[in-house]
This record gives C-alpha cells, structure tokens and sequence, in this order.
C-alpha cells in the first residue's frame, strides 16, 4: 500500500528513506526505486530534468552497473540499452520542456514507471521527499494529476515524506483525491526514553558497564531519531562499535 510518512523537520525522515535505499533493505535488483526531493525553488525544467534523472539512476542501479555517470546525456545513453521505449520518451520530454505544455510533460513524465516496467519486468518505488513541494510547480491541479495515475498504477509503490504536517495531510486526505489506494499515513516524532533505550541497545548491547555510555547518547539526542540515528552510525563507521 502506498505509504505517507510525516514528521517534523529534522526528525530522522530522510535519514530513514536513504536508509532504506541504500542499506539493502530493500535488494536492489528487484525493483528501480526513484528517489527524488521535491525543491520548491527549483524551475519545472530543473524538476523534470531531476525526475528524469532519477528514475535512469534507479534503473542502473537495478542493473548492477557500479560506476553509474552523472551526465544526463551518459545516463541516458546507458538507460536506453535496457529501456529504449521508456527512455526514448523521457529524451523526447526533457528536449520538449522549455517549449511544450508543462501540464503535458508533467503527466507523462508519471506515466513512465509502469512503461518502464512493461519493458523491463520491474515494477517501481516512487519515492517523494518533501512532496508538498509539487505545489509550487507552473501545473494546473499537480495532485489530482498525480493521483490518477497512481490509482491506474498497479506496479509502481509510493511514498511521500514531509516535514509539513498540515500541508500534507490536506493534501492526502483532498488533493491527491484517490477513489481508492490510499495512503497509510505514519507519523515520526520524538522517541521517549524507553524507546530511546531501546535502540541504543539494539545497537550497544545490554551490559551493566554501557551504562555511562548509554546515559550520555540519550542526554546529546534528546529523543530526536535522526541526531540518535547520527550519533549511534559515526561510532560504527569508526569500528568503537
């Protein structure tokens, strides 16, 4: 079911769906997970280009190829031998952004998940951080767009983030407008100590001479996941752990 996480800025949110991407949570082979933040400063060429983007990046990584390029022009090259249907299109779009409708690159540029899969046999993981943001492009009705293509989109997953609690339930409970599919809505906020406790020994070990130690982490994170997350990370990367 297509997933809504919420919660307040800095919470750990992103810090989660990176997580989720590049830890092998999910294996890499078995789907293209399209990771993209939504900028609300950003042109529409700079978001369709960044779409586009994304998705390529996601079909690489798929494919196992280790040095993906970041040349729009060398990824799309390479995304092609595998999806020339899918990628030719999105060559088609991104050439037409400054002169065509937007409202017409902005939906087709949705449609290109299930086309991907229909030639590749992997279905997709949208992934929008920071969706609200979708509001501030130059398209008539973007959520209601975007809604009914996810309700024909029996292939493609979603999940939206966002820091902007109000914003985004309106938008999933009136904008997106889904007859059925609806998001499941999970909301992030601040750990209280038990849970605190918990994942610091998740990580630490349950041993009565950790307990400084443990003391000291739940002092600095102050129940936010994501600095808890930080500090629990630097110590394993640096082998203390």
């Amino acid at each position: 079911q297509n997933l809504a996480l919420l919660g307040p800025a800095g919470v750990g949110k992103t810090t989660l769906l990176k997580r989720l991407i590049h830890e092998r949570l999910i294996h890499p082979a078995s789907l293209v997970i399209l990771y993209l933040e939504v900028k609300e400063e950003e042109s529409f060429s700079e978001w369709a280009n960044r779409f586009a983007q994304s998705l390529l990046y996601g079909l690489l990584r798929a494919k196992g190829v280790k040095e993906i390029p970041l040349p729009f022009s060398q990824l799309l090259a390479l995304g092609s031998d595998w999806a020339p249907e899918t990628f030719g299109l999105i060559k088609r779009l991104i050439e037409r952004v400054h002169t065509g409708r937007a409202e017409e690159i902005f939906d087709s540029l949705w449609d290109t998940p299930s086309r991907l899969h229909q030639e590749t046999g992997l279905p997709c993981l949208v992934i929008l951080d920071e969706f609200q943001g979708l509001n501030s492009l130059p398209v008539k009705d973007p959520f209601g767009r975007l809604g009914r293509k996810i309700m024909v989109q029996n292939t493609t997953l979603y999940l939206v983030a966002s820091s902007q609690l109000s914003a985004a339930r309106s938008i999933l409970r009136e904008g997106l407008n889904l007859l059925f599919g609806q998001f499941e809505t999970l909301e992030m906020g601040p750990l209280g100590p038990e849970a605190s406790l918990k994942a610091i020994r998740a990580v630490l070990g349950d041993s009565e001479s950790d307990r400084f130690l443990e003391s000291v982490w739940m002092e600095l994170a102050q129940g936010d996941p994501g600095s808890l997350d930080l500090l629990l990370q630097g110590w394993i990367d640096r082998g203390v752990l």
